[in-house]
């Protein structure tokens, strides 16, 4: 049995058996006890029973950050960062709040 979810050599996520998404249409990944969900820039959203760890390892090499224990974000998508209210603003227009544990990683790797 293979695991229905991989992440390729040319940046895209295999999503069940069918279904291949590339990693620059992820928008973040929002953590929901041992379910993900995938936001899409489509406003599409793709509910996944696995928890953000296990995405976690590879998305960082993708240029994904862990800005939160419920929120991976694509820095691709970043439109404005908020260092007084600790908020990002994504593409979508969807609002992530950011921990302050973890505003030292985003600052550092995001211009």
């Amino acid at each position: 049995m293979s695991i229905p979810y991989n992440f390729s050599k040319t940046g895209m996520i295999i999503v069940a058996r069918k279904k291949v998404i590339p990693l620059s249409y992820v928008v973040m990944l929002e953590g929901n006890c041992n379910y993900s969900i995938l936001h899409l820039s489509s406003g599409k959203q793709i509910l996944i029973a696995r928890t953000l760890k296990y995405f976690e390892e590879s998305l960082l090499m993708q240029g994904f950050l862990r800005v939160h224990r419920a929120f991976l974000v694509n820095s691709r998508h970043i439109k404005s960062y908020d260092k007084v209210e600790l908020k990002l603003l994504l593409t979508d227009g969807l609002s992530v709040e950011v921990s302050r544990r973890r505003k030292v990683v985003l600052e550092e790797n995001w211009n």
